[in-house]
C-alpha cells in the first residue's frame, strides 16, 4: 500500500495522452519541475521536487497484477479506479483528481485491500497536493 502511494506521488513513465483528450483519459500534467506533497496516516507528510516528462502517467507505471485504470470525468473532477489482484489479496485504489494540471492539482485517494476473509479488509487514505515550479528541470 505504501508503495502505491509513493508511485502515485512520484509517477513512473507511462504512455501520455493529451490534456484535451476524451473525458475517459487520465489527466496529463504539464512537463517540468513539480513540488509534490503527499500526506497519509501510514507515512506522514512527504514533500519532493520531481521532474515530470510528457510521458509520465499521473498514476504511475501499470503493474501486471492490475487492471487498466477506469477513468470517469465529472465536470472539473476526474475519478480513477485501479483494481489489483496480488497474493490472494484484492486491492482497489480510488482517486479523485482536481486541478488544472498545468499549475496545480490535488489527488485524494482511498485504498481498500481485501484478503480471503472479510476480517482482513483494510482501508487507508492519502492526499497529494502538487504545484508546478518551473519548466526547466535542471535545478
Amino acid at each position: 500500500m505504501v508503495a502505491l502511494i509513493g508511485a502515485l506521488a512520484i509517477s513512473a513513465p507511462a504512455p501520455a495522452q493529451s490534456v484535451s483528450s476524451p473525458s475517459d483519459s487520465l489527466p496529463i500534467r504539464r512537463p517540468g519541475l513539480w513540488r509534490i506533497s503527499t500526506l497519509s496516516p501510514a507515512t506522514g507528510l512527504h514533500v519532493s521536487v520531481t521532474c515530470l516528462r510528457p510521458e509520465d502517467s499521473i498514476v504511475g507505471e501499470r503493474d501486471a497484477a492490475c487492471a487498466a485504470p477506469r477513468v470517469i470525468a465529472a465536470g472539473a473532477q476526474v475519478v480513477v479506479t485501479i483494481a489489483c489482484e496480488e497474493n490472494g489479496q484484492r486491492i482497489v485504489s480510488s482517486l479523485l483528481f482536481t486541478g488544472d494540471f498545468t499549475t496545480w492539482y490535488r489527488a485524494q485517494g482511498k485504498i481498500t485491500s481485501q484478503g480471503p476473509t472479510k476480517d482482513s479488509e483494510r482501508h487507508s487514505g492519502f492526499t497529494i497536493d502538487a504545484k508546478f515550479v518551473q519548466s526547466d528541470c535542471s535545478e
